[in-house]
């Protein structure tokens, strides 16, 4: 029985390393709430400790967590139609400095005809 309850415990860390990895910590500079020490994160992670603890799963606790804070707390923020932008625009940027950089004027500016 004991070794059942140990299963379950180092499931429920395993659940909370991977929920507090992908939040971001609010008072930190780009940290995420497993890696930070602020009061913040200290909260959060006994946050979803506590609700891991009362059966709910993963997502619910991400829902949660982002109804209250928003997307913004998200490292990885959901793929939606608002964030697409977010997604699509390093790669259009890209492509743009490439096609700037390789276009006829400015290879004739370089001396290359």
């Amino acid at each position: 029985m004991g070794a059942i309850a140990n299963d379950k415990v180092v499931e429920r860390d395993k659940t909370m390393h991977k929920i507090t990895k992908s939040l971001k910590c609010l008072v930190c500079n780009g940290e995420s709430v497993y890696d930070s020490n602020s009061n913040f994160a200290i909260a959060m992670r006994e946050f979803i400790r506590s609700e891991l603890e009362q059966g709910r799963d993963e997502e619910q606790i991400i829902n949660d967590v982002v109804s209250a804070y928003g997307e913004e707390i998200l490292l990885n923020p959901f793929f939606s139609l608002k964030t697409t932008w977010l997604w699509l625009l390093p790669g259009l940027l890209l492509i743009l400095g490439f096609y700037k950089l390789f276009t006829n004027k400015n290879l004739s500016r370089m001396g290359i005809s």
